[in-house]
């Protein structure tokens, strides 16, 4: 079955292995959000893999996110924040990414381990959801080091960056 979000075939039981589009309950493609959705995806897709290109369709459709089936929206944000690791110029989280991506990038994955945390036990034990258990964190704690190692004051850029 091709996934209508990522046109992969990678389904890890229920859930798309890529954009956890789930086959149970599938987004609509039509629903706002979801070509931008779509467009993001293509932008990441080989042999493209390119996150200068994927992170405007991720903002446009972020815009909608709330809207978005649960899991598909965990994704959307996690792979948001990847993006900016995604491009020809990056080589490593602490020397490519400027302070304002940096704080970004913290507040996008706050927001998805908010989604992930609010996630029903069930679909928490789904083995595509629970990569994330480790993945959000990890990346999130990396960042929060590398901010603080630049002198900058996580919270308040944090709570700036939330209020958007």
């Amino acid at each position: 079955m091709q996934c209508s979000i990522c046109r992969g075939y990678d389904y890890r039981g229920r859930f798309c292995r890529t954009c956890g589009n789930d086959k149970d309950n599938a987004a609509h493609t039509g629903a706002p959000g979801i070509a931008s959705l779509i467009a993001a995806y293509e932008a990441l897709s080989y042999p493209r893999f390119d996150g200068n290109a994927a992170i405007p369709h991720f903002v446009q459709c972020l815009q909608y996110e709330s809207s978005f089936p649960p899991v598909v929206r965990l994704v959307a944000l996690f792979e948001y924040a990847m993006s900016f690791t995604r491009r020809p110029d990056y080589a490593t989280l602490s020397k490519s990414l400027s302070d304002e991506e940096l704080m970004e990038f913290i507040a996008v994955l706050h927001k998805a381990k908010g989604v992930y945390l609010g996630l029903p036990a069930d679909i928490k034990q789904a083995s595509v959801v629970r990569e994330y258990e480790s993945l959000i964190p990890g990346n999130l704690n990396e960042a929060v080091r590398i901010v603080r190692t630049r002198g900058l004051d996580v919270s308040r850029s944090l709570a700036l960056h939330l209020r958007r």
